[in-house]
């Protein structure tokens, strides 16, 4: 998203919502006045310009060192190679699974809607959840380009400032806390292979992963109370949320998987540090989280020979960020267009 007075971000609505207004009646899912200042706190640490810029700085940096160490051996024809050698049905392949990416994520847009108390039609979620999606992930799934850009397409949801935060803190909360859960199933389901890649004991692992699987349960332990200490509305949507959250992951990281050609006995340990790379690009704030992820794969990853793995970065980068964004690009100017003409 672009700056300028016709471009409001996350601070902006923070800000909105704590004008005077005309006094509204709380929605069953904002009955949890933690919940309002933990989205301000949130907000505050995260649309720092300081926070931001350190941030940023700093991963990409380390970012850019790795991935010159990792490809100091590599030449740029061998990428081409390699890129050329792609096999069509493993394009197909990322391609299909990208789609079950972007659906999971509109489930998880759909049961946050439903968990604040103002469900919206699945097929009108969808759309908005690919287009918010699929350009927040391009201009970067961080807590502060993403959310900016999150709060734009739901301000014409009909909800109020402070019902906006709430649903977009819940929505980041869910990816987030999908993510971390995804990798330590993962690293439990790679036990040995890491043990010997890490030389590290078996038992050290699998704590390791069973750390990383503990905030599931917090998810639901904070919402376990709901209004007057009763007990807390849609349970089912928190489950849904979740488990479409580690789908999106699951499906995210198969996508870069298939086009790596890598053995399928890796792919458990390959997902986990797909994880871990995407995390870290998120945390980051550089669009799309581009060359932390590329870093954690190509220093991480050893199914596949360096040049491979970075036609496949190359190629999935393509996929899942630049096709996407273009489809939501020219419907939306579709959209403009047919409403010009309709004036």
């Amino acid at each position: 998203m672009g700056r300028g007075q016709d471009k409001p971000g996350f601070a902006f609505y923070a800000r909105s919502a704590r004008r005077p207004g005309p006094r509204q009646s709380p929605a069953p899912g904002l009955s949890r006045p933690w919940l309002g200042d933990a989205a301000r706190l949130f907000n505050r640490v995260f649309a720092s310009p300081f926070v931001k810029i350190a941030i940023a700085a700093l991963v990409l940096a380390a970012a850019i060192w790795l991935i010159r160490t990792e490809l100091r051996a590599v030449k740029l024809s061998a990428i081409v190679v390699a890129l050329r050698a792609t096999p069509a049905w493993a394009v197909a392949l990322a391609a299909i699974f990208t789609a079950g990416s972007y659906a999971c994520l509109a489930t998880v847009e759909w049961s946050v809607w439903r968990l604040i108390g103002r469900p919206q039609p699945p097929v009108q979620t969808a759309q908005r959840s690919f287009f918010a999606n699929s350009l927040s992930s391009l201009v970067g799934f961080g807590p502060a380009s993403g959310t900016a850009l999150r709060l734009r397409v739901y301000a014409s949801a009909k909800l109020s400032p402070a019902e906006i935060a709430e649903l977009v803190f819940l929505y980041t909360a869910a990816t987030y806390v999908a993510g971390v859960v995804t990798m330590g199933v993962c690293v439990l389901a790679a036990i040995r292979p890491l043990s010997a890649a890490l030389s590290a004991p078996w038992w050290a692992i699998g704590l390791g992963g069973a750390m990383l699987i503990a905030p599931a349960s917090l998810w639901f332990l904070l919402f376990r109370r709901g209004r007057r200490g009763g007990a807390a509305p849609g349970k089912v949507s928190r489950l849904l949320a979740l488990g479409a959250g580690l789908g999106d992951w699951v499906f995210s990281g198969i996508a870069l998987f298939v086009l790596t050609s890598g053995d399928p006995g890796a792919l458990p340990s390959f997902l986990a540090i797909f994880c871990l790379g995407s995390l870290l690009g998120g945390l980051a704030g550089v669009p799309g989280g581009i060359g932390v992820l590329e870093a954690t794969v190509l220093g991480l990853h050893v199914g596949s020979l360096g040049h491979t793995t970075a036609a496949a970065l190359i190629l999935y980068r393509a996929i899942y960020l630049l096709g996407p964004a273009s489809i939501t690009l020219i419907a939306l100017a579709a959209r403009r267009l047919i409403g010009v003409r309709g004036d």
